[in-house]
């Protein structure tokens, strides 16, 4: 019978590590399979283990930290800034990234050359260490120009404690499930435990890999760079500007507008030359031919009235 619990066992972990017991939820509480398990041989010894040894779980309500725990934060970051050295300032983010201790997420590049067709955009996505984040955000000002800092935070403390009790429980309940089948020799009453096992080893993971995944974010906060090619920095008004500077800002914002307004028109002009030429020689060509067929024509009836004119004055 030993030999067959061992067999049951390890045919159990094997499934719960491949999740073939996987259930759609975590509901927090898990009652047993109808009715106590029966049989005979130590089953009375188990029965009893199970109903004073509070194996059903329970789910943790109001639960209260301990005073002196850190509180478990997230922190996001997303800057927005433009710069007149694309390259220079994407190298120098991800060079900042990894001296600080972080790494890249994601990274995205979009746009051609500021001196092609358009300008170019990118968005790091970094993973900066949430004790180094202060440091690596007062040196973004050095890579170009910020045009704006938004910062939340989300403050996931009694999620991760939660999540922690439930998991302390089921871990309990696991030692505790392994215990009676080492005991148990009906089998009926193991297949009973073995299917409840196999559930509370199923949500054991699932909670270590929440608490994994809050770890990772508490740790390492979220930094969302996106940077913007520009030929020209934006004028940043001071809130406390007088209006005489508000009026010179706006009018030197306007001639700057009409200059770069003339620039697109020239520049669009000669990008479309090249395509007006054939049309307009086409066109040329077509009025010389006209004039000419319309002057023959002019000749020929000029000439055919002088005929008739001739031939009238020879028959008087």
């Amino acid at each position: 019978m030993k030999k067959l619990i061992s067999i049951v066992l390890a045919v159990l972990l094997i499934s719960a590590l491949f999740g073939c017991a996987a259930k759609d939820s975590v509901n927090g509480s898990y009652d047993m399979a109808p009715g106590a398990p029966s049989g005979g041989g130590s089953k009375d010894e188990a029965d009893d283990s199970y109903e004073e040894g509070g194996l059903k779980p329970t789910t943790p309500s109001g639960t209260t930290n301990p005073a002196d725990t850190a509180r478990k934060r997230i922190q996001y970051v997303t800057v927005d800034l433009e710069t007149l050295e694309f390259e220079n300032t994407v190298g120098a983010l991800k060079t900042r990234t990894e001296t600080v201790g972080g790494y890249i997420e994601s990274s995205r590049e979009t746009g051609r050359s500021l001196y092609g067709t358009g300008t170019r955009q990118a968005q790091l996505v970094l993973r900066i260490p949430t004790d180094k984040l202060e440091t690596f955000e007062g040196g973004i000002d050095e890579l170009g120009s910020v045009l704006s800092r938004y910062t939340t935070t989300d403050d996931v403390t009694d999620k991760y404690f939660d999540a922690e009790a439930r998991l302390a429980s089921l871990e309990t309940q696991r030692d505790r499930y392994m215990e009676l089948l080492e005991k148990a020799d009906d089998m009926e009453y193991i297949i009973r435990l073995t299917d409840a096992l196999t559930d509370v080893i199923y949500q054991i993971e699932l909670y270590t890999g929440t608490l994994n995944k809050y770890d990772s974010l508490i740790e390492y906060s979220t930094v969302t760079v996106n940077v913007s090619e520009v030929a020209e920095l934006s004028r940043a008004e001071s809130p406390t500007a007088s209006f005489g500077e508000k009026i010179k800002n706006a009018f030197i914002g306007s001639i700057d507008a009409f200059v770069d307004m003339c620039e697109t028109l020239t520049i669009g002009l000669a990008a479309a030359l090249p395509f007006l030429i054939l049309p307009a020689a086409a066109v040329i060509i077509i009025v010389v031919v006209v004039r000419r067929r319309a002057k023959k024509r002019r000749r020929e009836y000029a000439a055919m009235m002088a005929a008739q004119q001739n031939g009238g004055t020879e028959t008087k």
